[in-house]
């Protein structure tokens, strides 16, 4: 190890143990100056564990999060991290750390620009909302519930289109993704036939709740998220607005009396 090396080592080695030891006093004190320095010292953390890492960790990620979402999501953990925002958020980093080698295509930029309106709009309207709609069943703060849901529908969503958009540049890329897509699948459809056969379900895990179809003859694969399920039925929780399901909607387009033929 040369001199210059040894200094190197050494003076990352110090701003680890001052940035230690700011991340504790952070933590015991408690208030928002100190947790915004502990928040600020984690991204720094993340950012610099994804540097390190490429683009099977994109791949990795298409695999591994339907398995932990009903442990690691905010409504499992009950706060505002989970595995999808912290990954996410980790590869957004290479957007700004990585230099872009390509350019985009004509069709994709307006696809991109697009995208960026669509959640800058839908983020000042769940900025600007004050309470549920007519046939929400949740409970809580109306704007803290649609942030959330801007983050987790919209702001993920776009960050993964442009990080795919830079970083699968290649035929093989883009094969290992598909191939990614395809475990996922399998692993998403054995997982329900397992809770079939086994008669355990996960939905619970996540804050959603359990759907049983009769038809089905049990239990299925919406009972890990809590939405429809693979029979193509839709339902409902007790109590929840009939209106949810859109078979006991009138028509739009019905000429005579409501549930009617036209």
């Amino acid at each position: 190890m040369t001199l210059g090396t040894r200094r190197v080592t050494l003076g990352v080695a110090g701003l680890g143990a001052l940035a230690s030891l700011a991340a504790g006093i952070a933590a015991t004190r408690r208030d928002s100056l100190s947790l915004l320095v502990l928040a600020g010292l984690a991204g720094l953390a993340l950012v610099i564990v994804f540097e390190r890492l490429d683009f099977g960790t994109l791949v990795a990620w298409v695999i591994v999060t339907g398995l932990v979402y009903p442990v690691l999501s905010t409504g499992a953990t009950g706060g505002s991290l989970s595995f999808d925002r912290l990954a996410i958020a980790g590869m957004a980093s290479w957007l700004v750390l990585r230099p872009n080698t390509r350019q985009w295509s004509p069709a994709a930029r307006w696809m991109g620009l697009a995208l960026a309106w669509l959640t800058v709009s839908f983020g000042i309207r769940a900025a600007l909302t004050t309470t549920f709609g007519a046939t929400t069943v949740a409970d809580g703060d109306p704007q803290v519930a649609a942030l959330n849901t801007w983050i987790d529908a919209i702001v993920l969503p776009v960050i993964l289109f442009v990080v795919v958009a830079r970083f699968a540049n290649t035929l093989e890329r883009c094969r290992q993704l598909a191939a990614g897509m395809a475990v996922a699948g399998a692993t998403l459809g054995a997982l329900g036939v397992l809770e079939r056969i086994a008669g355990f379900q996960l939905a619970t895990l996540s804050g959603g709740a359990e759907r049983r179809h009769n038809a089905c003859g049990g239990s299925d694969l919406g009972t890990i998220f809590g939405a429809g399920g693979l029979c193509g039925r839709p339902s409902r929780l007790p109590g929840s607005d009939p209106l949810v399901d859109p078979r006991t909607r009138p028509s739009l387009l019905s000429l005579g009396p409501a549930g009617g033929g036209a």
